[in-house]
């Protein structure tokens, strides 16, 4: 007879895994990082893990390394011309990256592919990137309630009908379907980065 399990310790084990999954991306990432630097950025188109193929967008030159878009020290999965429907999702006033340099962000996220990109890039300027529950939703594990109107600042990565990303306050909320949640991403971190 097979034993039962609560809702509590299946949700339990759930993030456990998510977290796992995380950082096995964000390490696939850094990983693919630390060889293209250490290949000093020069390859070829031969398969080898080299560089794959370039582009560049407003000046940022962009390189096809294992899979990953590389651009200096960050890593997406996408580059701007791929996602070019999402970068107009992204609308409005969002923070630049010296909001977030040095400083403590929590992140809370229903995509753990969305969430491994934000850990992997903003982990290269942020002091931390934690984990947050935020109000209105049920979480396991332990991470601190945050809200929009608190001084850290707070990544909400949820699954919507529509496409958007927005700022209110310390939040910047990324919103949109299952499947368009990992562009609309890298969208945002293109935005703060300078990149578009």
């Amino acid at each position: 007879m097979k034993r039962l399990v609560s809702k509590q310790d299946l949700e339990k084990k759930s993030r456990r895994n998510k977290t796992i999954m995380s950082f096995g991306l964000v390490l696939v990432m850094l990983l693919s990082i630390a060889g293209f630097a250490f290949q000093g950025g020069q390859g070829n188109s031969n398969g080898d893990g080299n560089v794959e193929e370039k582009v560049t967008y407003n000046g940022v030159d962009f390189s096809l390394i294992n899979g990953l878009w590389v651009a200096g020290v960050f890593a997406f999965i996408y580059n701007p011309y791929e996602i070019g429907e999402f970068l107009t999702s992204a609308g409005g006033e969002i923070s630049v990256v010296d909001n977030y340099e040095g400083k403590v962000v929590y992140i809370y996220s229903e995509d753990i592919d969305s969430e491994s990109e934000v850990r992997g890039n903003l982990g290269q300027i942020a002091s931390r990137v934690n984990g947050a529950c935020v109000e209105g939703v049920k979480c396991v594990g332990g991470f601190p309630l945050k809200n929009c109107e608190g001084g850290d600042p707070l990544i909400i990565i949820k699954e919507e009908t529509e496409n958007s990303i927005r700022q209110e306050n310390n939040c910047v909320l990324i919103e949109g379907p299952k499947e368009g949640l990992l562009p609309l991403t890298d969208s945002f971190l293109f935005k703060i980065l300078g990149v578009i």
